[in-house]
């Protein structure tokens, strides 16, 4: 009897201990899960991609790893904090100098008490603290993006993983810490490091001070099996920057030169303790990178290298460029290498994509997207101007019906196709890799002359026919292509600006939709066939939407729109309530299929996908938050853009028309009923998407240029048909 109890304790005994050892060993296994995945963030601030050449470490990183170009938007702009706080935040965020007074408080009770002031929260086992966190919360109360601040360390902090930091940008009168917004939690508060004493004094340096690489390097030595997220400020290119005014070129040049080399030294220093089988190394600027030779550059160097890292390029799901990430990219990457949930950010995880000679690549990738950025406002801005005085003085000669004479005539529809082949012009002319402006102009110009000449000899009742099914057929190719030539147009997208990467936007989208209805509407007069054009208008608005092709779903209610109106047209279909609820029901179905399908089938989620996703986290304010921010964006555009002045002036150039050539308008239209129902078509198309867009005065402008101008033609051609006198040779 006794043998037996003692079986039975022995027996529990075991499985007690067996117990606890699976448990210690599942902790382990999950602490060594996280655990023994790092990643460190070296900020090298200010950097640009001649400075790399001159950094033999470094180089050798890019050989072995990744590299590409990173936006470095924030809220507002490229610079200062808002870029730094911004790559740890869910989405773009806004901070100041006065917002990064960050402290090592486990050595300093005065800061631990202003924190606790503060804040009402006593820190337990945390070095570093931002005394101004509450602040950086009440900027962003009102910020149209609802940031989650500090997303990134909350979701390390979640997990039960730690965050470092090291070095800092003070000067000789201020605190500099902004390294610190990139690692901070929610609270403002971060694991170890050292941001108080990483200074050692030199007097030639900018501020008599440069950093102690030294000192970091042996302190990170005590906490590198401890943190997961590792964050350095190099420090010494900040505060050259900031000491600029006050060098010569000579000396600036002199002084960077110094800088670069000794933290090329550093990173050659800091390879020798990290374990590249088990960490990653992410080295960027924030900010926009200061050039030796002077100017900026906005989009700035990244390099990943480590673990699981191509040699090659990186690229995004954001951007889905090769070899362009947005800095929104950084902490969902950190996230999911380490193993952990990460939806709660706007951006994507940076991949690596293979390719030799990488950095030749990115060098000329960056050359290219800054000379199309360079000379788009310029470019746009002459079409703009162009298309307003032709519109106001063939609107002019049209309503007083000037006899002209048969070279001032041609001259004037010329002008009129010239405009209307000018957005494709734009978009061709991404065919050739031109980096001078004057080159650029010259080729422009000789592009579109031949170009309109072409047209010019094509049979007069054609040419508006030619001009937009040719316009409409390359847009819809290049879509399908994956859109090669609208990623270098200055009718496209700018990776600078970062408002859009892929995709159409909306710029394209108003060439497109002044276009496909004009088009469509003229072959409706020749082949009469309306279910072989309904199909290809379906056709379109599926390309459109797609999340790997067009990606714009503003764009697509506004074909949806004028898609609706077209059928409804070209049918005679009666609206009443009934009807209308069917096509509302359509158009809602059409969407929620196609968020499905971005959902279940798609490689990439575009606009609409991540729209629900964030609805799906963050409830209906989400919403709320787009269509403001879409409404604020319009208001500010008609304030302070060329395209606001454009629209108004189509927009009065067809009033004009209608109100005082109502009578012969009506007989052009009632000949030519199918034009009409193509301009009115695309008219309400435009509408729609100058509501729905948060560009949308961009989109409705081009549309209804083609729209205006369009109309003035064909009213020039039925003038001479009827021979009506009003413009006449």
């Amino acid at each position: 009897m006794v043998i037996n109890k003692i079986k039975i304790t022995f027996l529990v005994f075991m499985i007690i201990l067996i117990i606890i050892i699976s448990a210690n060993n599942v902790y382990s296994d999950s602490e060594n899960k996280y655990n023994s995945k790092k990643t460190y963030v070296l900020i090298l601030n200010r950097t640009t991609l001649e400075d790399i050449y001159s950094m033999n470490n470094l180089l050798t990183l890019i050989n072995e790893g990744s590299i590409g170009l990173m936006n470095t938007r924030g809220l507002y702009g490229y610079d200062g904090p808002e870029s730094y706080i911004t790559i740890n935040a869910s989405t773009r965020c806004y901070a100041n100098y006065s917002t990064t007074e960050f402290f090592n408080i486990n050595i300093n009770e005065k800061k631990m008490n202003e924190y606790i002031t503060a804040t009402g929260i006593k820190p337990r086992n945390y070095s570093i603290a931002n005394l101004k966190i509450n602040k950086i919360l009440k900027l962003n109360k009102n910020n149209k993006y609802s940031p989650n601040i500090g997303a990134l360390g909350d979701c390390l902090h979640k997990e039960g993983l730690k965050t470092a930091v090291f070095g800092n940008s003070d000067t000789a009168d201020s605190f500099i810490r902004t390294n610190c917004l990139i690692a901070m939690d929610s609270k403002g508060l971060i694991d170890y490091g050292n941001v108080d004493n990483v200074l050692i004094e030199d007097k030639y340096f900018p501020y008599g001070v440069k950093t102690n690489y030294n000192k970091i390097l042996n302190e990170l030595k005590g906490i590198n099996k401890k943190a997961s997220l590792i964050v350095i400020e190099e420090g010494d290119l900040n505060r050259l920057n900031l000491y600029k005014e006050l060098l010569s070129d000579e000396m600036f040049i002199k002084h960077k030169k110094k800088i670069l080399q000794r933290a090329d030294e550093f990173i050659g220093d800091l390879l020798n303790i990290i374990d590249k089988n088990n960490s990653r190394m992410i080295i960027t600027s924030p900010n926009s990178g200061e050039k030796i030779e002077g100017g900026v550059d906005k989009l700035t160097p990244i390099i990943i290298w480590g673990d699981g890292i191509k040699s090659g390029i990186v690229t995004s799901k954001t951007t889905r460029r090769q070899g362009i990430v947005s800095n929104i990219d950084i902490a969902p990457s950190i996230t999911n290498y380490i193993g952990i949930n990460s939806d709660k950010f706007s951006g994507e995880r940076i991949e690596s994509l293979e390719y030799n000679d990488n950095l030749s690549f990115i060098k000329e990738l960056l050359k290219r997207t800054e000379f199309i950025s360079k000379i788009r406002y310029s470019t746009l801005s002459i079409f703009c101007i162009l298309t307003i005085m032709i519109s106001l003085i063939t609107t002019s000669l049209v309503l007083i019906e000037y006899r002209l004479k048969s070279i001032f005539k041609n001259v004037i529809i010329f002008s009129l196709i010239l405009i209307l082949t000018t957005p494709i012009t734009l978009l061709l002319m991404s065919l050739f890799k031109i980096d001078n402006i004057y080159a650029f102009i010259v080729a422009a110009v000789a592009f579109v002359t031949i170009l309109t000449i072409m047209i010019y000899r094509i049979n007069i009742k054609n040419r508006i026919l030619f001009i937009t099914g040719f316009t409409y057929l390359i847009i819809i190719v290049d879509i399908i292509s994956g859109g090669n030539l609208i990623k270098f147009s200055t009718l496209g997208y700018d990776p600078i600006i970062g408002a859009r990467y892929f995709g159409i936007g909306n710029e394209l989208s108003g060439v497109l939709i002044g276009c496909m209805f004009i088009f469509w509407a003229l072959i409706l007069e020749k082949i009469k066939r309306r279910y072989f054009i309904l199909i290809f208008l379906i056709y379109t608005i599926v390309l459109v939407i797609a999340p790997n092709y067009g990606a714009n779903l503003g764009a697509t209610l506004s074909l949806i729109g004028g898609t609706i109106y077209f059928v409804i047209s070209i049918y005679k279909i009666n609206l009443d309530f009934k009807t209308i609820t069917l096509f509302l029901l359509i158009t809602i179905a059409f969407i929620m299929g196609f968020t499905i399908i971005d959902f279940s089938f798609s490689f990439t989620t575009s606009h609409l996908g991540k729209l629900v996703t964030s609805t799906i986290n963050n409830g209906i304010k989400t919403v709320y938050d787009v269509i403001s921010r879409k409404l604020y964006m319009n208001i500010k555009l008609l304030g302070v853009t060329i395209w606001s002045k454009v629209l108004l002036v189509n927009l009065i150039c067809l009033i004009l028309l209608i109100r005082f050539k109502n009578r012969k308008l009506k007989t052009l239209f009632k000949e030519k009923n199918n034009f009409f129902i193509g301009l009115t078509s695309a008219l309400v198309s435009s509408t729609i998407g100058f509501i729905t867009n948060d560009s949308g005065v961009l989109l409705a402008s081009i549309a209804n240029i083609f729209i205006l101008n369009s109309l003035l033609y064909v009213t020039i051609e039925y003038t001479e048909e009827t021979n009506t006198n009003y413009i006449k040779s």
